[in-house]
Order: C-alpha cells, then structure tokens, then sequence
C-alpha cells in the first residue's frame, strides 16, 4: 500500500521559513508511516524556485518519496512540474484537459510533450491522451476550464481552488465581485462555507433590509444543488 499525505495549506505558506516548516511536517508524517508526501500548490501561488526549494527539503534524510500536485491557475502548473521532475520528483499529478476545480489540473498533454523534448523517461502515448483529452474529456465539461478572472485570482492570493463555484454563487447572490470574495483570504480545502460570511460581510446592512432578512447569517448557508 502507497500512503500518501498532502501537507496542507502549503500553497499559501510564506517564503520566509516555508522550508523549515515543511521539513518539520515531512518528519512528522515519516514518523505517522506515510510513504510519500505531496507538495501541494492547489492555489496555484507556487513558483518554479519555491517548488525547487520545497522538493530540495523533502529530498534530505527521510524515507517519504515527495510528490507534486500543481494547478494552473498562474498557468505555471506545467513548468513547476517539470521543475520538480527536475529537482528529484518521481510522480507529479496532472489531468486530461486540465480538468478540475477552479482553474483544473496540471494539463498531462504538454507536460508529456515537453518530458518528449527533456528525454524524460514515462510510458504515455502523446496522441492517445491528445485524443482522449479532446473527444472524451472536453465534452464532459460544463464551462471550459481555463485561466479567465476568477482563477487567476485563485492562483494570485493563493486560495484553494475548491473555492470558486462556491465565490461564483455567492457573487451572483449577494452582488459582490468573485475578486474580492476572494482576495487575499489565504482559504484552504474545507473553509468553502466562510466564503458566505465573507460575502454577507461586504454588503451593506441597508440591502439585508431590502432584501426581507431579519438576520443576515441565515442566508450565510451555502447552495444545496
């Protein structure tokens, strides 16, 4: 069995001693049996140096192998991948058509492509994932997943992508932009629901009035559908 654990809210995490804490976190999950741990840059914030320096960390005296999952929404998930393949990385995430929350995944098609040029050693067909990307995957999906305004402000403040349907509606129900849902509020997986109280947050008590709620908070309960 191949354990692997995500070091939370490492997409947000600050250059100034991120290094150190990731060490710390690494040596914790060894010591829990993890085989191998995942730098995650689910806000797409990272850059290609801080994914070198994290992978560099997680390389030093510990049995977890590091892994990378990267999300496009600087549109920097192909190249932060390669980097990490770079830096010692021997599994990356990606998926056909960038599918995924928010801005989606790291594109598996031009990542093959580009290991094609850098000699990298894998077992992908370039075509076959062109294909399957194309006929299969794209029709699937309800809106294209790309970099448009709301996930490059994803990958900017560095906010979980998970985030940006639930700022979509909360947008559309209280009239207040996805940008400033958004923002800098440094929101991980699982902190989708404070995006309601954000949004109450920024609309004037005068439209509560107008709208008919006697307590704002109870409108705060995000979209059953």
């Amino acid at each position: 069995m191949d354990v692997a654990t995500a070091v939370a809210a490492e997409c947000v995490a600050q250059p100034h001693g991120a290094s150190r804490r990731l060490a710390e976190q690494a040596k914790l999950i060894e010591s829990y049996g993890a085989s191998s741990v995942y730098v995650t840059g689910s806000g797409g914030r990272l850059t290609m140096n801080e994914v070198a320096a994290r992978v560099r960390v997680l390389r030093g005296p510990r049995t977890v192998r590091p892994r990378l999952a990267s999300t496009p929404t600087r549109t920097l998930s192909v190249t932060n991948s390669l980097s990490a393949v770079q830096n010692g990385i021997h599994r990356v995430d990606a998926s056909l058509a960038r599918h995924g929350a928010g801005a989606g995944n790291c594109l598996i098609e031009p990542f093959i492509a580009a290991a094609d040029l850098m000699d990298f050693k894998h077992r992908c067909d370039l075509f076959a994932l062109q294909d399957a990307a194309d006929d299969l995957v794209r029709p699937l999906q309800d809106r294209p997943v790309r970099v448009d305004r709301e996930p490059l402000t994803l990958g900017y403040a560095g906010v979980y992508s998970s985030c940006m349907r639930h700022a979509e509606v909360a947008s559309e129900r209280y009239g207040v932009d996805v940008r400033d849902l958004l923002g800098e509020r440094g929101l991980v997986g699982g902190q989708e629901d404070m995006i309601y109280d954000i949004a109450i947050t920024e609309v004037p008590v005068w439209e509560h009035e107008a709208w008919g709620h006697a307590d704002p908070q109870a409108s705060a309960a995000p979209p059953t559908k």
